[in-house]
C-alpha cells in the first residue's frame, strides 16, 4: 500500500539535500546537491535526440547503477558547448567528489537552463562548496533543493510516500522533478 506523506527528497533515511545561490542566476537559487550516506540504486532516462547536453553525454557514458550524490545547476543547460561542456560536466562531478570524499563515478551531474552558453565554473565550484557544507535533512532542505533546480517552472514539484511491503517493512520514497517547457524531449 502506498501512502502519500508530507516530505521530500530527504524523507528516506540517509539522504541530505541543499540548494544555494552560486551566481549563475542573478538572484535565485541555482545549484542543488543531493547526497546519500550509502550508495543508492540509480536509474536515468535519457533523451534519444541526436543533440544531447554535455551532462547527458557524460552520464550516458558512465551509466553507473549506483550514485552517492547528484549535483544540479539551473540557469545554464551546458548544451551545445562542445568539448569544453563535457570537461565542465566532469569538473562538476570531480568538485562534488572532492567535497564529499567520493569517487567521481558515484556523482551524477545535471544542468538545466539556457542553451549555448559556457558554464562559469568559478561560480559552479563556489556553489558546490557551499552546498556541500549546507547539506541537511528536513523540509527546508527539501524545499531549497526543489527550488534550486527550477528554471521556467512556476511551482516546486516534490513529494514523499510511505510504502508497506508484503512482509510489513516500511519503505520511504522522496522525489523532486522539474520541467514545464520541454519541447519534444524524446525520452
Amino acid at each position: 500500500m502506498v501512502e502519500m506523506i508530507d516530505g521530500g527528497v530527504t524523507t528516506p533515511q540517509g539522504f541530505k539535500a541543499a540548494g544555494v545561490h552560486s551566481g549563475v542566476k542573478y538572484r535565485s537559487l541555482d545549484l542543488g546537491l543531493l547526497y546519500s550516506e550509502v550508495p543508492a540504486s540509480a536509474f536515468a532516462g535519457f533523451t534519444s535526440n541526436n543533440v544531447k547536453a554535455a551532462p547527458v553525454q557524460v552520464m550516458m557514458k558512465e551509466n553507473s547503477p549506483t550514485l552517492s550524490a547528484v549535483v544540479v545547476n539551473s540557469g545554464n543547460a551546458n548544451a551545445l558547448t562542445g568539448r569544453r561542456g563535457i570537461e565542465d560536466a566532469i569538473s562538476m562531478k570531480q568538485a562534488v567528489a572532492n567535497e564529499l570524499s567520493l569517487d567521481p563515478v558515484q556523482v551524477g551531474v545535471m544542468s538545466t537552463g539556457l542553451i549555448g552558453r559556457f558554464m562559469d565554473m568559478h561560480k559552479i565550484r563556489y556553489g558546490i562548496s557551499r552546498a556541500a557544507k549546507e547539506l541537511s535533512v528536513g523540509r527546508e532542505a527539501d524545499n531549497l533543493l526543489a527550488e534550486a533546480i527550477m528554471t521556467t517552472d512556476t511551482i516546486k514539484k516534490e513529494c514523499a510516500a510511505r510504502v508497506r511491503l508484503r512482509d510489513g517493512t516500511l519503505v520511504y520514497i522522496g522525489a523532486i522533478s522539474k520541467g514545464s517547457g520541454m519541447i519534444s524531449p524524446h525520452m
